[in-house]
């Protein structure tokens, strides 16, 4: 072992170029003329050998690491006779199961998700569906139940929600829940298609849980919320808990779903915050139904 490692020192040393630094020769004798041109002989340099970088710790606390590409998944394999194959490449190992446990997977697996989706009506942490709803964050703070984009600071981003009801807009109320300050535009999507600016300019930072009231002016009927933000504005994640609708006729209504250009978790989903209720038992895989 400690000879392979001075081996890969000198090689590193020698890649790099750092036998410059080496002492000169003791010995005084005059260096022996170069040999004459013909008899020169190129051979190429030796590559150089980079030492491996270490990985940095983030320190971010959203930072989840990727998955990394290429990797070998484990692969479910039906048959016709209703088993399943189970395999793992990384491990080389492989199972069989009968018909009656995939079946008996198959409704555990189905019971499971849909109490996962009882628990978690609103979605993924952070995903848009956090800003659905009533506001649920408590606190000034970095919360899974508020809407966040992929990246801090990293400029244009928007939220787009939907509401129950179209009803001619008084005044929406945004609950922002972490580093307001970020709403740059907000718009209302018509029921022509058209879009209709309700409010652009800059919106009060502050470093408390806030409620952004916008006023509408009369004759803005819409069921469909664009709130567009600059998050360069802000330093620091920048999240949206809920977005209240209130009608000229005193109604008031929380959105019923939203979509984002991004949300923070999407690039590299855990397989709980990627999980979703299944509709029929492993129906990717075509086991057969239990009659």
């Amino acid at each position: 072992m400690k000879s392979r490692l001075l081996s890969a020192a000198a090689g590193i040393l020698l890649g790099l170029g750092l036998s410059r630094f080496a002492r000169p020769h003791p010995d005084p004798t005059p260096p022996p003329p170069p040999p004459p041109a013909s008899a020169v002989v190129s051979a190429p340099l030796p590559k150089p050998v980079t030492p491996p970088i270490p990985a940095r710790t983030p320190t971010d606390p959203k930072h989840r690491p990727p998955t990394a590409s290429g990797s070998a998944l484990p692969t479910i394999t039906p048959a016709e006779d209703g088993t399943l194959t189970l395999s793992d490449p990384s491990s080389g190992t492989e199972f069989t199961l009968s018909a009656e446990d995939a079946r008996n997977l198959s409704t555990n697996l189905l019971s499971a998700s849909t109490a996962m989706a009882a628990s978690r009506p609103r979605g993924p942490s952070w995903s848009p569906g956090q800003a659905a709803g009533p506001p649920d964050t408590t606190e000034h703070a970095d919360s899974p139940s508020a809407w966040a984009p992929a990246s801090q600071n990293g400029g244009r981003e928007w939220l787009k929600l939907s509401f129950p009801k179209s009803v001619e807009i008084r005044e929406i109320n945004i609950h922002e829940s972490y580093n307001p300050g970020a709403v740059s535009r907000v718009v209302a999507l018509l029921p022509n298609g058209l879009e209709q600016t309700l409010w652009e300019g800059t919106a009060p930072a502050d470093s408390a849980l806030i409620e952004h009231s916008i006023p509408v002016p009369k004759g803005t009927r819409s069921d469909t919320i664009r709130i567009e933000l600059d998050t360069s504005r802000v330093p620091g994640w920048n999240e949206i808990d809920a977005v209240e609708l209130v009608g000229s006729d005193g109604s008031r209504q929380w959105a019923s779903s939203a979509t984002a250009s991004s949300w923070f978790g999407e690039p590299f989903n855990t397989p709980i915050d990627s999980f979703v209720p299944l509709v029929e038992p492993l129906d990717f895989i075509d086991l057969p139904k239990t009659p």
